[in-house]
């Protein structure tokens, strides 16, 4: 009969690619959880940008999918375009693990804050 779900991935010679995809996907439930709280550290945020950063890649992979979860699968990822960058402009690749450390924001994101920290 016909193969559904993971028998339709391996089948189709897709799952290295979305293995690779999913392994840069953070607890992005987890770091939403911890925004609403306004506990998010500055990592939580680069997970969060790279994450969204995967999206479009991983629709890709599922798009014109003919087993009907994965075509599912695929119309459910919301990209969230805007978001994603925002936090590229805003963050710095690399920022340190605490906000009190500074050296969050990337430089050319807030005119004012380049002039203060020059």
């Amino acid at each position: 009969g016909d193969k559904t779900g993971i028998a339709a991935i391996n089948e189709t010679g897709i799952q290295e690619d979305l293995h690779t995809l999913l392994r840069c996907i953070t607890d992005i439930e987890r770091i939403l959880t911890r925004i609403a709280l306004k506990s998010a550290r500055p990592r939580d945020l680069t997970g969060l940008r790279d994450s969204l950063g995967q999206l479009p890649a991983i629709q890709e992979k599922l798009v014109g999918q003919s087993d009907p979860l994965l075509a599912a699968l695929s119309a459910r990822i919301s990209q969230h375009p805007q978001v994603h960058e925002l936090l590229t402009r805003a963050l710095k690749t690399e920022p340190p693990l605490l906000i009190r450390d500074g050296g969050v924001l990337a430089t050319g994101y807030h005119e004012t804050l380049d002039e203060l920290r020059n």
